[in-house]
């Protein structure tokens, strides 16, 4: 179990550190502009260890999307019972970060740079709400 844990702990890690890079990158750049080679520069994360976790960038945004909004399976695999509101539990999250882009004047400015972004994110939260 010792080890088990351990091993956990370097995914959980390494995944953490993949995600916060990814966060850093989109400040500064579009999506289609991303490579996972800067991924890797900014997590300081082999490539090797980054394709054993992801299959491309996308499934480190689903990865980063689904630690954001909360997993509604426990451990054993079994779903909670949850409220239906609880489907929304991040949406306060996510609209506090669109009303600070609207804000800072970047929506406008931006709205072509993150139209690919949204659009993965809006696939990939249609899916994460099915699933609870």
């Amino acid at each position: 179990m010792g080890r088990e844990y351990a091993v956990d702990r370097r995914i959980r890690r390494t995944k953490r550190l993949l995600h916060q890079a990814m966060a850093t990158l989109l400040h500064e750049k579009s999506w289609d502009d991303i490579v996972v080679k800067e991924i890797l520069a900014r997590a300081d994360v082999g490539r090797s260890t980054f394709y054993t976790h992801f299959a491309d960038k996308d499934a480190l945004l689903l990865s980063a999307l689904r630690e954001t909004v909360g997993s509604t399976s426990g451990d054993d695999g079994s779903r909670y019972s949850y409220p239906p509101e609880s489907a929304l539990r991040f949406s306060l999250p996510l609209l506090q970060h669109i009303e600070r882009i609207r804000s800072d004047g970047r929506g406008s400015r931006h709205a072509t740079r993150y139209a690919p972004l949204h659009a993965r994110l809006q696939s990939a939260l249609t899916a994460l709400i099915a699933e609870d």
